[in-house]
């Protein structure tokens, strides 16, 4: 599960919810804010998205992920 700031008009939030309802098994890539960007490869679909009421104006979302195959972590 990952939490996210929700922004109604991004494309890839849209993406995601289309996603959580068709449960399509997808290719992801997880990007760390680490110096080194590290990235996490895993194919999953999306179990679910929740959005969240704003504090300060900020709105969140809880996307769960279904991981289907092998997790390949940062080399």
């Amino acid at each position: 599960k990952i939490t996210l700031n929700y922004l109604a008009a991004d494309s890839t939030h849209i993406q995601l919810i289309a996603d959580a309802q068709s449960r399509d098994i997808i290719d992801w890539q997880v990007v760390m804010v680490d110096t080194d960007q590290s990235v996490w490869a895993f194919t999953a679909f999306v179990m679910g998205f929740q959005g969240k009421g704003a504090v300060d104006n900020v709105y969140e979302a809880d996307v769960t992920f279904q991981v289907t195959g092998t997790v390949t972590p940062p080399a």
